[in-house]
């Protein structure tokens, strides 16, 4: 080993390491040798020999020069153990990083929330001021901001971006991130970058589906922009948040399939609970899984009816009811129908299997439908039908009838008058009960035929008051007789209108004498008239003992009477002009407490002419 003295000097001068005999180093007698430490073609420092006896000149020379080799490589062993350090400490904390993300990530399924904590981590690890997470609508013409940082809420929040007009459509077609560090070297996206949205330096990064950039599909971008150092993103930056989006990608896909399935769900559900028929879900014990709204108008619940059996929770049976279509459907595999009743109503009812994955039926849809109203209405068809056909016969009887009464009732007129002398009498008395059951005959007849063979209505301009005071004045001598007294109310503000007088006259008429008969001791008829918003009605309530609830369904039904005389037609020609004036007649009798006709007619609706 030759102790030779060495120094090793910054580049100011300085001495900062030395070795050997400090003696020689500070005689300045002592030639020095200088060999220049020179690192990665960098000047680091000067390594200074000092001539002895053992060493010097070209010997000292080569000594130096093996020096400083050996220096350069411990200095490079270092700079690379550094540089090692660091990279480890940066994985570390990008592992750290990513660790934390996945964490945060773990059973989150809502859109919105995943994409703010990717925004998070990316904020708080690289500093930046501005960020935004953008997804494609299902037009994919246009960007939805999900989350920000950095940008006006009420400004991105719930708006729609034009993909066409964004900084992010060329992200978005290629596919590709695009990292730009100086926005003035792009014309074309600094033209885009404006305002608010103004950046020098950004990123924009696309969100790939599989999250694999091989799948090429983009659900949207991450964008971010603009360091808050003021420095320019390099390229760790691009690969930090390439990584944190391809692992928030999964988490943003599986929670777009949630919320698509939610929102189905939740469509499915209104849906379902839209139907006004009842519809519900048994499985195969025939308990209720589901049932919509629709069973509430039935008086049931939806916390009356999950979980329980269809037989106990509408019949209080321990098993299933003979012919139910869904012991059917659970046995062939089939739908099935089946048409019950259940009190006055009659329903029909449709179930459908389900099947489940084993291919064997999981559960059945059972759709009722209330068929009451239905069938009424079926019934009153063929009733009307019939009626109509025994009209026409009837009306063609009737007409021949009609000829010999009036052939009769001329000979009557004859004899009657050629009568004389007390011999005579019976024979006067005898032809007078035969001319009137003939006309009371003939009025049966009149009021068949207009039952039969109704008028076409001719609507003028007429005002209701007018046409009530015309037929109170010609009944109220009949009133009086009967000891009944006529009370009236008419609405002053009652327009013109257009209905035809001559028929509804014939209603007021009937209803008048409907009243007055009533009351068999006397009393008070109460005759009202009344202006509405699009109508007009007219009451007529007596003191008599009322109408049964038993009568109540039938007494517009033609021949239906409860009184000794009378053909049993008046009501129902009155219910038939009504109809035909597209108005309405409404009866209301509390027990005991008289009855009270109410008949709506449509201002001014009808074309006048009939």
């Amino acid at each position: 080993m030759l102790d030779i003295p060495l120094a090793i000097l910054d580049l100011d001068g300085n001495e900062i390491a030395a070795s050997g005999n400090s003696l020689h180093r500070k005689s300045e007698p002592y030639p020095k040798v200088f060999s220049p430490i020179m690192v990665r073609g960098n000047l680091f420092g000067t390594l200074v020999g000092y001539e002895t006896g053992t060493g010097s000149g070209d010997r000292l020379k080569h000594i130096l020069d093996k020096v400083v080799e050996h220096i350069t490589d411990l200095i490079l062993s270092e700079i690379k153990l550094d540089s090692m350090s660091e990279e480890l400490l940066h994985n570390y904390k990008i592992l750290n990083l990513f660790y934390n993300v996945s964490n945060a990530l773990v059973n989150i399924l809502n859109v919105r929330k995943v994409s703010y904590i990717i925004l998070d981590q990316i904020v708080a690890t690289i500093g930046i001021s501005k960020a935004s997470v953008l997804l494609l609508d299902s037009t994919r013409k246009h960007l939805v901001v999900v989350a920000h940082k950095g940008l006006p809420g009420e400004e991105v929040e719930n708006t729609l971006f034009n993909l066409e007009d964004s900084v992010c459509n060329e992200v978005i077609q290629r596919a590709k991130p695009l990292f730009v560090q100086n926005i003035d070297h792009y014309p074309g996206l600094k033209k885009r970058s404006k305002g608010t949205y103004r950046s020098n330096s950004f990123i924009s990064v696309p969100i790939l589906k599989s999250g694999r950039e091989e799948s090429q599909e983009v659900m949207g971008v991450i964008n971010v922009a603009d360091k808050l150092s003021g420095e320019t993103f390099y390229s760790g930056d691009l690969k930090l948040i390439m990584a944190l989006t391809s692992l928030a990608s999964m988490s943003i896909q599986n929670a777009k399939y949630v919320e698509e399935v939610e929102r189905g769900k939740e469509e499915w559900e209104r849906t379902f609970d839209a139907i006004t028929d009842t519809v519900a879900i048994l499985d195969p014990s025939y308990r209720f899984c589901r049932v919509n709204h629709a069973y509430k108008n039935y008086g049931f619940s939806k916390e009356d009816l999950i979980h329980k059996t269809c037989y106990q929770a509408f019949y209080k049976k321990e098993r299933p009811c003979p012919g139910c279509p869904v012991t059917r459907t659970l046995l062939t595999g089939a739908p099935s129908y089946a048409e019950k009743r259940a009190g006055e109503r009659i329903f029909r009812q449709w179930t459908y299997p389900v099947q489940g994955q084993n291919g064997l039926i999981s559960s059945v849809v059972i759709y009722t439908r209330d068929v009451s109203s239905l069938k009424k209405l079926k019934e009153r068809l063929t009733q009307s039908e019939r009626m109509a056909s025994i009209g026409q016969i009837a009306a063609g009887v009737a007409h021949e009838i009609r000829n010999p009464l009036g052939s009769i009732l001329t000979a009557i007129d004859v004899l009657s008058s050629r009568a004389g002398g007390a011999e005579d009498e019976n024979f006067y008395t005898l032809s007078e009960v035969i001319k009137v059951e003939a006309k009371r005959l003939n009025q049966i007849i009149s009021d068949f035929l207009l039952y039969a063979s109704p008028h076409k209505p001719m609507f003028r301009e007429n005002n209701l008051n007018q046409v009530m005071e015309e037929v109170i004045r010609l009944i109220r001598p009949e009133a009086e007789k009967e000891k009944v007294k006529i009370e009236v109310h008419l609405d002053s503000s009652m327009p013109v209108s257009c209905f035809d007088s001559d028929r509804i006259k014939q209603v007021i008429w009937n209803i008048l004498i409907n009243g007055i008969q009533a009351m068999n001791t006397g009393g008070t008829l109460t005759v009202s008239t009344r202006r509405l918003s699009s109508q007009m009605e007219f009451r007529v309530r007596d003191q008599g003992s009322g109408i049964r609830k038993e009568d109540m369904n039938k007494i517009f039904d033609p021949f239906y009477t409860t009184k000794t005389s009378g053909t049993g037609l008046g009501l129902s020609i009155v219910n038939r002009i009504v109809e035909n004036h597209k108005g309405m007649i409404d009866i209301q009798s509390p027990p005991g407490e008289g009855a009270e006709f109410i008949v709506t007619l449509p201002v001014g609706n009808m074309k006048q002419g009939g």
